[in-house]
């Protein structure tokens, strides 16, 4: 990763495009992952195994999906998505454009939508 300015890092996380990053911001308590296109939408955390066509390694994108729901469910990230609210689906748009990745008591990965 690279310090862009304190708090601010880029990560390097191929899969959509050879240069894709994601940016983390950090600030005391505080933790936001912007992840680009590796989790584009609400649908992409629904379904980590839906990739775009144009995903130039659709395995890296689902492989950097996972392992980011898994670190933001236990790091406490607040996960902001960039295309927000792009489905028609009316569960999906009472979620929001962001949210925290908590696991339930049965171990599934759900989201805790937040507006933004």
């Amino acid at each position: 990763s690279w310090e862009v300015l304190p708090g601010i890092r880029l990560i390097r996380a191929p899969g959509p495009s050879r240069g894709h990053q994601i940016v983390v911001i950090e600030h005391g308590a505080d933790r936001v992952i912007f992840p680009g296109g590796i989790m584009p939408t609400i649908v992409h955390f629904s379904n980590p195994e839906c990739t775009s066509g144009l995903d130039q390694e659709p395995d890296t994108t689902r492989q950097w999906r996972r392992y980011m729901i898994e670190v933001a469910a236990k790091q406490g990230y607040l996960i902001v998505f960039p295309h927000g609210l792009a489905t028609g689906n009316t569960h999906h748009n009472t979620m929001g454009n962001a949210g925290y990745i908590r696991q339930d008591r049965a171990g599934k990965y759900v989201l805790q939508g937040v507006d933004m």
